[in-house]
């Protein structure tokens, strides 16, 4: 409840600071990433024993050095029937450098289908070198995975408003949220600055032309 009371105490104080001084400065978003589904590590078999990759491990094209301002991470599967292990008791661990503040965190992402062919991608947004990426036994080596980036971005620093050049859905993280959530800000009206203070940008969003307000 207090957090939630601060956000509102902040978007009233930019809404009336900003009005009266003018001094938020615009810059524009420069849109969503393109999504990787290997950029950090290609094709490796599964494996009936835990598995734990690391620096020397990751041969995609980014080598497991995530460009900043920071992106989120995705697991693929490929299709191999009754192959995976799913749910919140055989989480594939990223870990790795937060976007904001260089600390190291880990993000868990979870398989739903055990026939594989799925894409899962996070919300915690990484930037600079992953640490380390472990993988739960799985029930056969006949699967393959493929660990890559996502379409989210990091606000860095935040923003403390945003403009909606053309209507549509605004999915971000705010300031004072976890950093591995989000919020869906629907039909936003565009045209006009809406003070949200933004940490990250996702990738169901389909507001376009939004300008970052610093």
């Amino acid at each position: 409840m207090a957090s939630r009371l601060l956000r509102y105490v902040k978007a009233f104080l930019l809404e009336h600071i900003t009005s009266v001084t003018g001094a938020l400065r615009g810059v524009a978003f420069g849109g969503l990433a393109t999504p990787d589904t290997n950029s950090i590590k290609l094709s490796i078999a599964t494996a009936v024993t835990d598995s734990l990759y690391v620096t020397a491990n990751f041969d995609g094209v980014n080598g497991g050095t995530l460009a900043a301002p920071g992106v989120n991470v995705s697991v693929t599967s490929g299709a191999s029937v009754g192959t995976y292990k799913t749910g919140a008791s055989n989480p594939i661990i990223f870990t790795g450098l937060d976007a904001h503040t260089g600390e190291t965190v880990s993000e868990s992402l979870l398989l739903t289908a055990a026939n594989g062919g799925e894409t899962i991608v996070g919300k915690q947004l990484f930037a600079g070198a992953m640490v380390s990426i472990s993988v739960p036994a799985q029930n056969d080596a006949s699967g393959a995975f493929e660990f890559g980036t996502g379409a989210s971005v990091a606000i860095v620093p935040p923003a403390r408003g945003v403009y909606i050049g053309a209507t549509g859905d605004l999915v971000a993280a705010l300031v004072d949220d976890d950093a591995a959530s989000s919020v869906t800000y629907a039909d936003m009206v565009e045209g006009i600055t809406h003070p949200l203070w933004v940490r990250s940008i996702h990738e169901s969003t389909t507001a376009t032309s939004v300008v970052i307000l610093r």
